[in-house]
C-alpha cells in the first residue's frame, strides 16, 4: 500500500495520520486549514512547513476540511499542497469526513453538530443532500456556537435563577463585559467556547438550553431519519449524547452512532479499502 497522510481539518484544528505501506498509524494534530485561515503569513509557515517534511509531502494527501465544499477553494488548496511538495493530493469536505467515518460508503444520514453544524444524506460517499451548514451568522443550530448564543441570549435577558446568574457573571462576565467580547474581533470563539466554560454546571436550566439547542436542531429532519437512524460527529454531540439520545428516542429513533473525531475511523477505512 502506498504511504498516506491523511487529513480532518475543522474550525479549530486539523487531525493527521500518517499511514505507512504496512498500513501502520501515526496520529498527530496541528493548526486549522479552513479557508478563512489563508492570508498570506499562514501560506509563507505553511510552505516553510511543508518543504522541510519531505517524509510527509512524499505520502498521498487526503484532505478533509470544513470550507471545502466550494470547488474553487478545494482547487486552491489542492494547488497549494502540490506547491509545497505533495504530488497526489485529493480534497474533500468535512461532511464528506462525517459520512465516512460513520458508515463508509453506505447509505445514511450524518449530522455534524461540533463549533458548526450541518445535516447530510449520503451514499456511495456522495453527497445526496445537504441542509444546514450556513456558518455562525445564518445558522448552526445545534452546535457549540449555538449554544452559546442561546445561553447568553437567557443570561443577559434574566431569564436564570439569581444562583445561576451569579454563576456565570463569575465566569464569563456582567452583562457589559459579556457583550463587549461578544463584539470583539474574536466574538465568535468566545461564544463557542461556552460549552466548555460551563460543562460542569449542573443546573437544571442549562441543560434545558443544551436540549433546545438540540430540538432547534434535530426537529426539521426527525421523520426523515426514522427508517435508517442517524450517526453524528463533533465535540458537541459526543458532549451531549444522553440528549441527544433522550430526543432521538422520543421519537421511537434507536439507531445512531456517535463519533467524537472522525480522524480514526477515517484512517481505519482508508487501510481497509486500499489495495
Amino acid at each position: 500500500m502506498q504511504k498516506i497522510l491523511l487529513a480532518d481539518s475543522g474550525g479549530t484544528r486539523t487531525d493527521w495520520c500518517l499511514i505507512s505501506e504496512g498500513g501502520q498509524k501515526q496520529f498527530f494534530s496541528g493548526i486549522s486549514y479552513h479557508p478563512v485561515q489563508w492570508n498570506k503569513d499562514f501560506l509563507k509557515e505553511q510552505s516553510q512547513y511543508w518543504l522541510t517534511n519531505p517524509d510527509l509531502t512524499a505520502a498521498k494527501l487526503i484532505f478533509y476540511g470544513a470550507g471545502c465544499m466550494n470547488p474553487l477553494v478545494a482547487k486552491k488548496m489542492k494547488d497549494a499542497f502540490i506547491s509545497w511538495g505533495f504530488s497526489s493530493v485529493e480534497i474533500h469536505s468535512d461532511v464528506h469526513a462525517a459520512g465516512v467515518a460513520t458508515f463508509g460508503s453506505d447509505h445514511g444520514f450524518v449530522a455534524i453538530m461540533g463549533t458548526g453544524s450541518v445535516f447530510a444524506e449520503m451514499n456511495n460517499k456522495e453527497i445526496i443532500q445537504l441542509r444546514g451548514g450556513l456558518g455562525y451568522l445564518l445558522g448552526d443550530e445545534g452546535s457549540g456556537f449555538y449554544f452559546g448564543k442561546l445561553l447568553i441570549q437567557k443570561y443577559l435577558n434574566n431569564q436564570f435563577d439569581a444562583h445561576l446568574s451569579e454563576e456565570l457573571r463569575l465566569r464569563i462576565g456582567n452583562r457589559s463585559e459579556v457583550i463587549n467580547k461578544v463584539y470583539q474581533p474574536d466574538g465568535k470563539t468566545f461564544i463557542s467556547s461556552l460549552a466548555a466554560t460551563v460543562a460542569n454546571i449542573d443546573h437544571a436550566a442549562i441543560h434545558s438550553v443544551h436540549e433546545e439547542n438540540i430540538r432547534i436542531f434535530l426537529d426539521p429532519f426527525i421523520e426523515e431519519i426514522k427508517e435508517k437512524g442517524i450517526s453524528f460527529c463533533g465535540s458537541y454531540a459526543w458532549g451531549r449524547q444522553e440528549q441527544v439520545i433522550k430526543i432521538l428516542g422520543e421519537c421511537n429513533i434507536n439507531t445512531y452512532k456517535f463519533v467524537k473525531e472522525p480522524i480514526a475511523e477515517l484512517a481505519k477505512y482508508t487501510v481497509k479499502h486500499t489495495v
